[in-house]
């Protein structure tokens, strides 16, 4: 069999059973706008939004979904009777710990890793109305039909992405169907089944098995990202086939990813910045900045162990993602004394004016620079999702534990640490 015909069969076979899975959201998501156009009372549509997410929620996870009904609950009993403005905080505590009991206690480890994600969405909604409450950007009053209709949205509670409460709000607007909303749900289908295909039908078969372990890793890495391009793409579309998403009117406010600034990126702090916006804003909007107080580390690995802890306790999530933290935050403070130092535009982020180096973005051995810096970014990806083996199902089920991750790393001698160590020791030089 030659490649192209393994590659049909491939992306058929999967699409015909993807289809099936999602196609019942879909159809709920659609019911749900077709509500909205009917202009009813608003209470009404929240509660549509409320039933057709659980509707949702019963679809994919049966039984297990109580456990997202008692998170909710829980968040709407603290809400309304806490007066003092540390709801947030509560909430936060309240969340992770239930997350925690679920995790270790409450749930088996293959039923865990299946509602993981879509907990952890609902669980950033839930903490959300709490800090917007202190912040007075909410009513502390808020009616169970408008608590209930944000927090179980068919919209986003599987796939996610996280919405704010006003965001959530647009399915209030009758806006009617137009061309610019069809363009922009068919070019988010496309889009994700490109990353789809490449995830599932390109990436697992590009290399031998025995190849070189950075090919093989290159290429598990990339299935990953692809993989999560292709969810993020996903809610995307269930987003804005909802109404969620108007923007400046081509439909254009619910970018759930980056994909360019992922795979082609400037530095690893773009790549925290475009992974998944709508995680960067929550965790931007209800850790780092409560936190910037504590001093710009510490915020930053307080942000970072709250992600953790949001995945529930999996050594593997939380490895990755206190490294690439660090990581960032060495590359940051590396890049900014280089530039400082050679007065240069080689940032982790492009410079804010465009005269505040002497040596621009367009001079050669500027280009030269950031182009290493990518690819040291690349290299960092690799390295980091190597151990997210698309051939280990059982670990795939279950969730990937601290001796195969340690081991993947393993094999690659801890390359990638040693770089980001002496990242930081040449940091102290220059």
């Amino acid at each position: 069999m030659d490649r192209l015909t393994f590659f049909l069969d491939c992306f058929q076979s999967t699409l015909s059973q993807l289809v099936d899975y999602i196609l019942p959201q879909f159809a709920l998501c659609v019911g749900l706008r077709a509500v909205c156009l009917c202009r009813p009372p608003p209470t009404l549509r929240h509660i549509a939004s409320a039933v057709f997410g659980l509707i949702t929620l019963w679809l994919f996870f049966e039984r297990h979904s109580a456990y997202f009904v008692a998170t909710v609950a829980i968040g709407y009993a603290i809400t309304l009777a806490v007066r003092a403005n540390v709801r947030g905080v509560l909430l936060s505590l309240a969340t992770v710990l239930y997350i925690l009991a679920c995790d270790l206690y409450l749930l088996d480890p293959k039923s865990w890793h299946q509602i993981r994600g879509s907990m952890m969405v609902v669980a950033m909604k839930v903490i959300s109305i709490g800090f917007d409450v202190d912040e007075k950007r909410l009513s502390a009053s808020i009616l169970p039909w408008e608590y209930f209709g944000f927090v179980f949205c068919p919209a986003n509670t599987v796939f996610g992405p996280f919405v704010q409460y006003h965001t959530y709000c647009e399915i209030l607007l009758d806006r009617p169907l137009s061309f610019a909303w069809f363009y922009r749900v068919v070019r988010s289908i496309v889009v994700g089944l490109f990353a789809f295909a490449i995830s599932v039908c390109v990436m697992p078969w590009l290399f031998p098995d025995d190849s070189n372990r950075w090919l093989i890793a290159y290429a598990t890495a990339s299935s990953f990202r692809f993989s999560h391009h292709f969810t993020c793409y996903l809610s995307e579309t269930t987003s804005v086939v909802a109404g969620i998403g108007h923007g400046t009117g081509n439909w254009d406010g619910m970018t759930v990813s980056r994909i360019e600034k992922v795979e082609l990126p400037r530095s690893l702090v773009e790549v925290v910045t475009n992974w998944n916006l709508a995680m960067h804003l929550f965790l931007k909007t209800y850790v780092y900045k409560p936190a910037r107080c504590l001093g710009i580390f510490p915020a930053i690995l307080l942000t970072y162990l709250s992600s953790s802890l949001l995945h529930g306790l999996n050594f593997q999530l939380s490895a990755v993602l206190l490294s690439i933290g660090v990581y960032a935050y060495i590359e940051n403070v590396f890049r900014t004394r280089l530039a400082r130092r050679l007065n240069a535009c080689v940032l982790a982020r492009r410079a804010r004016t465009p005269n505040e180096f002497k040596y621009q973005e367009h001079e050669p051995w500027v280009v030269v620079v950031n182009l290493l810096f990518s690819a040291l970014a690349v290299f960092h990806l690799i390295y980091l999702g190597s151990m997210f083996d698309a051939d280990q199902l059982e670990l795939q089920e279950v969730g990937y534990s601290m001796e195969h991750t340690i081991m993947r790393w393993g094999e690659l001698k801890f390359a990638s640490h040693w770089v980001a160590g002496g990242m930081l020791i040449l940091s102290r030089f220059i």
